[in-house]
């Protein structure tokens, strides 16, 4: 990132209140154990390695989208055939 590394920007983020209920994944190319106890430290959910293959990348990112991006149905009370007619209800079926 130009002008700013990582860590500068999880401090900001930290210092907001109004970013605190947002979920942080840092995807970094650093190996080292101390940048993800640090990158943790100041608040990220998450740090995880870029892997040098794009096939792995690719399921990194399958992978972070299921972890972080897909969202439950809302939990409904048991209603009967009403329920099963939702969308969501008959795609997770």
């Amino acid at each position: 990132m130009p002008k700013r590394n990582g860590f500068e920007v999880l401090a900001w983020m930290a210092a907001r209140p109004d970013l605190k209920s947002l979920p942080v994944v840092v995807l970094s190319s650093s190996q080292f154990g101390d940048d993800a106890q640090m990158a943790k430290k100041l608040g990220a959910q998450e740090f995880l390695t870029k892997p040098h293959d794009l096939n792995d990348l690719v399921k990194l990112v399958k992978e972070m989208h299921d972890r972080w991006l897909v969202l439950e149905p809302p939990i409904l009370p048991a209603v009967g055939s009403e329920v099963e007619n939702l969308p969501f209800y008959a795609a997770r079926a």
